[in-house]
Parts: C-alpha cells; structure tokens; sequence
C-alpha cells in the first residue's frame, strides 16, 4: 500500500491519498492504522464495484443496518445521499440542500465512528469540507491540552440554546424525520451484522439522549488525541460536574476560530465519481457546498456507510466521549 501525505501551508497533516491498493486482496486493519494516525483517508477515482465495496467494508468494520426510507435495498448498510427520487415522494439523504458543519453521531454518541462516503456520481464543483482536529491538538501546549482534556460541552438540539443560533441543515419531512429517530434509536454495536458475539460482554449500553454532556476530548477507541466539536449544537462549556464556565463563551470562540474558521485544520475534498472518503468522527466534523442553486438538475449520489472499529483494534471499551 502506497499513500501520500496532504499538508497545509503550515506543514500540518490534513488527510492521506492512498494511490496504490487492491481491495480484494489487502488488509483494511492497514487503513485503520492510518485512520489512527492521520483521521481522514482517502481514494481518488477508486471506482471499485459496490459489490466489492461492501465487502471490503464489511472487513474494516463493525456495521448495523440503517433500516430507513433511503437505505440501498441490495446493501442496507449504505444511505444513499442523493437528490434523485429513489421511491414515491422521497428523495435520498439530504437531497440537494446546504449541510453546515455537523458531525454524524451527534445525539448518540455511541454509535458508528468511522464515517465513509462512496461517490458514484458527482457534479464537477461538488465538494466537501472536513475540519481535523487531530493536527489541531498536536499544535497546542501541553497546558492547553491538559485545560481542555477537564472540560465537556453541554450539547442540544434546540437552536435557541445553541451558541450560533442556527442548525447545520435544512429540515427532514416528517416521514423522514420519523425514519431517521428510528433509525438513531436503534444504534448498538452488538447488533451488527458482522459482530462477533462473544466479545458481547465488553461493550456497554448505547445512549440516545437529545441532550447532552460530553467530553470536548474524547477517550479515543484508537486511542487518538483531538477534540469532539459540533459547534453548531453546543449550547455550553462546562467543567465536570456540567457547570458552565464563567468564560465558556470566550472558550467555545477561541476554539472555533483557531479550529473551524481558520481553515488551517480543513481538508477539501472536490468529488470524482469513484473517490472514497473514510474519515473519524470522533475528532472532527464536516460540510458540504451547495451546488444546486442554478436551475440545472445536476444529479449526485454518494454512498454513506458507518461502522464502529473493530474489537482487535480498540484500546478501551470505555464510554469515548
């Protein structure tokens, strides 16, 4: 396997390209060390099979069916994110709109930790953003670090209790809202398909709570240092027993311009049909551009996938964030 590396102009490291590597042959434990170490992997033009693509995944890691209105009906483990009706009056995933900063596992934070998006047909300009908090924390001073690894962050669902004021994307009808509760509702490591079930036992119990105190510095399952931080549904910074800090709100700024606003920490990924994207959420989040103002009909579709990382490759089985 062969990768190159994605530097900013500060010689921090973004994101790796892989450019050489056989999906039917090679071990995806190799990606996953590279996930460990640089949070965000990737595929230009891979154009593999899906077929060949779902097993591949099912390889790197543990995955649970999405079970929802847009899920593919040959390999139910990937929403289709797509502005095409794929049945009567629905479209796919998030359809053609604008996707603000936003991370995945937002309200249960025990689910899936690895995100991976598969493009099989990708409008030139279509692009999405992700900001990695990994270079991020090996950039500040130990003082810092040991500050920030005290403090969790109050998170909500309400845009009125947030910090910004507003939400990360438009809103899901009510039938895919429904769908989407359900679907959020049933995430359990031990009910994927690939589980092994005697490792039943080290795992604890998910949680679904739309309201929640969580750690700013996960206890990584990889055991990688950066920052869990979907700023847009943080409503506070508070310390351990979730009292609000006298400062939290100059904290939250500090950390969002240094991190977020900056760019410094953000790789852009510009779609190809074919590109994979696999990337952590734990330690960073992403968005996406709107390519869909004009009235052109310009069609994508990616495939989503998000598996938990396998038992032989985590360090703890600790509760992460």
């Amino acid at each position: 396997m062969e990768f190159v590396s994605v530097k900013n102009n500060f010689g921090d490291i973004l994101a790796v390209q892989i450019v050489d590597y056989d999906f039917k042959t090679e071990d995806p434990d190799d990606i996953v060390d590279l996930i460990r170490k640089y949070g965000i992997v990737f595929w230009k033009k891979a154009n593999i099979p899906v077929d060949l693509y779902y097993k591949w995944q099912m390889k790197l890691g543990y995955h649970q069916p999405a079970n929802i209105w847009c899920s593919h009906k040959e390999y139910p483990i990937f929403f289709r994110v797509t502005n095409k009706y794929i049945q009567k009056n629905q479209k796919g995933l998030f359809e053609d709109q604008d996707l603000d900063w936003h991370c995945n596992i937002l309200f249960t934070p025990d689910s899936e930790e690895l995100l991976g998006l598969y493009a099989k047909t990708a409008p030139k300009g279509s692009k999405t953003f992700f900001a990695n908090s990994l270079p991020y924390w090996k950039n500040l001073n130990q003082i810092k670090q040991k500050e920030m690894s005290c403090l969790w962050i109050e998170i909500t669902n309400k845009i009125e209790d947030a910090y910004e004021k507003k939400i990360a994307h438009h809103k899901l009808t009510d039938y895919q809202s429904e769908d989407f509760e359900k679907k959020r509702d049933s995430r359990d490591i031990r009910k994927s398909l690939n589980f092994d079930k005697k490792h039943f036992d080290l795992y604890q119990e998910p949680r679904f709570l739309k309201k929640n105190f969580l750690k700013l510095v996960p206890t990584h399952p990889l055991g990688m240092k950066g920052i869990y931080f979907p700023h847009l549904n943080i409503s506070s910074i508070t310390d351990k027993r979730k009292t609000p800090l006298s400062n939290h709100h100059e904290i939250y700024e500090s950390i969002k311009k240094e991190y977020i606003l900056s760019g410094r920490y953000t790789y852009q990924h510009e779609w190809e049909n074919g590109d994979i994207v696999l990337s952590d959420q734990l330690t960073g989040v992403h968005k996406r551009n709107n390519i869909w103002k004009s009235d052109m009909f310009l069609e994508r579709e990616l495939l989503r996938s998000a598996c938990w990382y396998k038992t032989n490759k985590r360090k703890h089985f600790e509760y992460s964030i």
